[in-house]
């Protein structure tokens, strides 16, 4: 006779096993709470009985028959899970408590597959409604990014490890911005963490973010760029723009090139064709970019990834408020950066309420949870906006905090708005904590990488896995440009 999916998908064993480890040996239930809980048992009479030995656990009394017995008896479940013959039957089945974590995991592993069951069904479910494929999919990558979240939560590392490397110390926790001053003033960008680039629409942030993936991935640093604001033909208008030194403006459908313009721009698409950017251009939640990001680096080792921007991220239809549909999406991206040890840039709108006002982290729009989660947060300036006496050519980054170093300034770079780059000076000024710092004279110095700029990307991936060629997406406005003030 053919099992059931769901006997398939249950250990009446291995549940009975984790249960009457935690009665024989109570160090057993510290060794698989950091990734355990009572819902991945499939009995709910286990369910029941686990939840009542981690109350008396957390009591901070000893977990025993007795004990135990009265618990259940309290909570009015000692009948519903067998009784009392029941509970004493478990401490015999346990072949070696010390197999616990073992036991634990074929036990998690059982219910992981049930929950991807239960998401599968539920995403037919919603297209034989008629529902948007998109939803299917969305319910979809939440099953995945939950499961793969709780399988890796309680993961550690002896101190001793992390010490004894003492050049891991000095280099593996930070990236760099391909601009030193910017790096010197805030330590690099953080692996395994969250950073954060706010500004008003049309300030550069997406220039400044794709021009760090650039700068990774031209010295073979897989990077991802998630974009929800910029399709594939306007990315890459953006980077070949950048890259060939011509400016968007040039690259316009109308646009006739001379001959030395176009010798350029294929110079360009050459040098950008062998470097390892992939793009996703689709309307994502949190959920579902964190599952892109974790693929590609699983597939293509990427080690920074870019979403622009935190307000378009789809949110489910159930949540309450958009903020705290946004606040979520915050703190998914920050699981991911932990977790996977990846850096994560998010891009952030400010609110347009406060345009005319100098920019800080606190017109951050609709979240309130965005400092907290952060360990980096970077709010573009352009002075020009607010004052016409000011250099066109300014950008100052606001450290608005950093969890690596000090905050509080601001660092004074250049801007080309024309090719969308960001660069520093060839005179530097020293950093300002208003925010206005000094500019020097002259134009954009050389950067590490090529051209000066930090710039450059090939391809982009959709989630569906189709690639596209720079050379082959030559049209698009771009997202971001240089409007006069």
């Amino acid at each position: 006779m053919q099992r059931q999916p769901q006997n398939l998908l249950s250990s009446e064993e291995a549940e009975v096993s984790v249960l009457g480890s935690n009665l024989l040996n109570n160090d057993t239930i510290d060794v698989v709470l950091p990734f355990f809980t009572a819902g991945d048992f499939y009995s709910v009479a286990h369910q029941k009985i686990f939840e009542s030995i981690l109350a008396v656990h957390a009591s901070n009394r000893p977990v025993d028959l007795v004990i135990l017995r009265d618990e259940l008896q309290r909570r009015g479940d000692l009948e519903a899970v067998g009784g009392s013959a029941y509970i004493a039957s478990l401490i015999d089945a346990v072949p070696a408590a010390s197999n616990v974590e073992h036991y634990a995991e074929i036990v998690r592993e059982k219910a992981v597959g049930r929950r991807l069951l239960a998401a599968t069904a539920e995403a037919k479910d919603a297209l034989l409604r008629g529902e948007k494929p998109e939803e299917a999919a969305s319910i979809l990558s939440q099953a995945v990014e939950q499961s793969m979240s709780r399988s890796t939560r309680g993961a550690d590392v002896p101190l001793g490890h992390i010490l004894s490397d003492r050049e891991g110390l000095r280099s593996n926790h930070t990236l760099s911005w391909g601009l030193a001053k910017l790096d010197k003033h805030t330590g690099g960008i953080p692996l395994g963490g969250l950073t954060v680039i706010g500004a008003y629409p049309g300030r550069g942030k997406t220039a400044l973010a794709t021009s760090v993936l650039v700068y990774h991935a031209r010295n073979r640093t897989p990077a991802t760029l998630i974009s929800l604001e910029m399709s594939r033909g306007q990315i890459a208008v953006t980077i070949l723009g950048r890259e060939s030194g011509l400016g968007v403006h040039r690259l316009r459908p109308d646009a006739r090139l001379s001959s030395d313009e176009h010798d350029s721009l294929e110079q360009a698409i050459t040098r950008l064709k062998p470097i390892p950017l992939r793009v996703v251009a689709a309307p994502v939640s949190a959920g579902e970019a964190a599952a892109i990001a974790r693929l590609h680096g699983r597939k293509y080792g990427t080690r920074i990834v870019a979403i622009d921007y935190l307000q378009l991220l789809k949110r489910s239809s159930g949540e309450e408020s958009r903020r705290v549909g946004i606040d979520g999406s915050v703190q998914v991206l920050k699981s991911l950066a932990q977790e996977s040890g990846m850096a994560v840039v998010l891009l952030s709108q400010l609110a347009r309420s406060g345009r005319d006002e100098k920019p800080s982290s606190a017109f951050l729009k609709e979240s309130g949870g965005i400092l907290e989660a952060a360990d980096l947060v970077l709010v573009l300036d352009r002075p020009r906006y607010r004052d016409p006496k000011q250099p066109d050519d300014e950008m100052v980054v606001l450290i608005e905090k950093n969890r690596m170093g000090q905050a509080g300034h601001g660092v004074s770079l250049g801007w080309d708005g024309p090719r969308m780059r960001v660069f520093e000076r060839e005179a530097e000024g020293n950093s300002t904590n208003d925010g206005n710092a000094p500019h020097g004279r002259g134009g954009p110095s050389s950067l590490p990488g090529k051209g000066g700029d930090i710039g450059g990307g090939t391809q982009a991936t959709l989630p569906g896995g189709e690639e596209h060629h720079l050379e082959d997406q030559r049209t698009g406005e771009p997202g971001e440009g240089n409007p006069k003030p």
